[in-house]
């Protein structure tokens, strides 16, 4: 390291507070240099507190990191038999009813949606709630099953070239005349 207070800005990592003297909280200091000046203070400040938001930032990722890998398991079916050849499955969601699976019995008890890993072919399988085992039923059912909303709406406009919806124009029901009323 060298003595020169100019590069304390320019490198961030220097007398970052990671390198300490042994029994004290005093930073290791460049040879020859026994006292820290007084216009290095701020610029050490500084350097101590980037390091320390870089390493609270580089647990916060790892800690995201170790969730979303929790989030991915082998699911198992009333068997005992791993589903899908026992490659790892994120849920995604359950439905109690799904008209896309209204004509097969087996999905009469729910439709659970699993998101496939690393599989370009599949990104999500459904499986019959009926297939998996107790556990992992128990573990689907303590989640709210996703509303299934009927794919039949009503158009009720359009969009122009900005993307803001034109209404179509209903036709008002007719107002009776005063005579008409009896």
């Amino acid at each position: 390291m060298r003595a020169n207070p100019t590069i304390l800005d320019a490198d961030s990592r220097w007398l970052s507070g990671r390198i300490l003297y042994k029994n004290t909280k005093m930073p290791v200091l460049p040879r020859g240099v026994t006292k820290i000046p007084e216009d290095w203070k701020p610029a050490l400040e500084s350097n101590a507190q980037w390091e320390k938001w870089g390493l609270e930032k580089e647990k916060r990722i790892k800690e995201e990191e170790r969730i979303e890998e929790a989030k991915w398991r082998v699911w198992y079916d009333k068997n005992g038999k791993p589903l899908y050849n026992g490659v790892k499955m994120k849920f995604e969601h359950w439905t109690e009813q799904s008209g896309n699976f209204d004509h097969d019995i087996r999905f009469k008890d729910g439709v659970v949606m699993l998101e496939v890993r690393d599989d370009p072919n599949f990104h999500d399988q459904h499986f019959p709630l009926s297939e998996f085992s107790q556990t992992d039923k128990k573990l689907i059912m303590s989640i709210p099953p996703l509303k299934y909303e009927d794919r039949n709406f009503t158009l009720t406009g359009m969009t122009d070239e900005h993307g803001n919806i034109i209404k179509f124009d209903t036709p008002k029901p007719v107002e009776p005349e005063p005579d008409d009323i009896e």
